[in-house]
């Protein structure tokens, strides 16, 4: 079951103008485009209003890219149908660790921080294994995560968080960390009438991540500390891990 904050469908339908920026302007977007230029076939885990996967099956050529998207919780993929271009990829509704699909894909990406909401090493694990057995020879996965050692969430207060993501809406969000993982509280404030949403989020260490997908039987190929290609530091916002499957010898 996905968590509170992607399965509410009042939430869901904001997702896109909470979190901003468009598919043009995001720098994680960007990047997997430029992965996907010769790909047939793309699954996008984790997609969520399915604002990648929907521009990655225009970008293709008349039809001849086949696109996948893949979440959790319907509400989020139900803004992803209704979305213009959404009748050009096939949305399913399942669990990223869990993957059992009828075909493999020329690349597989995971934006967002999606991988964050693996809460567990196990199910971590278990999503990089299942990319590695959906991966076709020579496929590429691109995924990002947050750089524990930078702790983001610090920063993620109702101050510094606040904004109008529609005209008449206010929107905040307000943390706490619990053992291993950080909560945080989405609220909306419409007419007077607050609503709550809760998330919670992992932050593995680079070293985890690596070590998961070399143990899964991919080939790290790259590791940056964010969207632009920058080299990875400890002092880097993200984990961008760029793997693959070996192609044949």
């Amino acid at each position: 079951m996905p968590e509170p904050l992607y399965h509410d469908p009042a939430f869901a339908s904001l997702y896109d103008a909470r979190n901003g920026e468009g598919v043009r302007d995001r720098a994680d977007f960007a990047f997997v485009r430029r992965f996907a230029g010769d790909a047939d076939s793309v699954l996008d885990l984790g997609c969520g209003t399915g604002e990648l996967a929907a521009s990655l099956a225009a970008a293709g050529d008349a039809g001849a890219r086949e696109v996948w998207g893949l979440d959790p919780a319907e509400a989020m993929l139900a803004v992803a149908r209704a979305r213009p271009g959404g009748d050009r990829v096939r949305w399913v509704r399942g669990d990223a660790a869990a993957l059992a699909l009828p075909r493999r894909f020329d690349l597989i990406c995971m934006t967002g921080h999606a991988f964050q909401c693996l809460l567990a090493p196990k199910d971590r694990a278990a999503m990089l294994e299942g990319a590695a057995r959906h991966l076709a020879r020579g496929g590429r996965l691109v995924l990002d995560t947050r750089n524990p050692l930078r702790r983001a969430w610090e920063g993620w207060t109702p101050a510094n968080t606040g904004h109008r993501p529609l005209p008449g809406v206010r929107a905040w969000v307000e943390t706490r960390e619990e053992g291993d993982l950080v909560r945080y509280d989405t609220v909306l404030v419409e007419r007077g009438a607050e609503r709550r949403a809760t998330a919670r989020l992992a932050f593995p260490p680079r070293e985890e991540v690596e070590e998961a997908a070399r143990r899964a039987g991919l080939a790290v190929r790259a590791v940056h500390g964010d969207w632009h290609g920058s080299p990875w530091t400890p002092q880097s916002p993200e984990i961008v891990l760029v793997a693959g499957r070996p192609a044949p010898s």
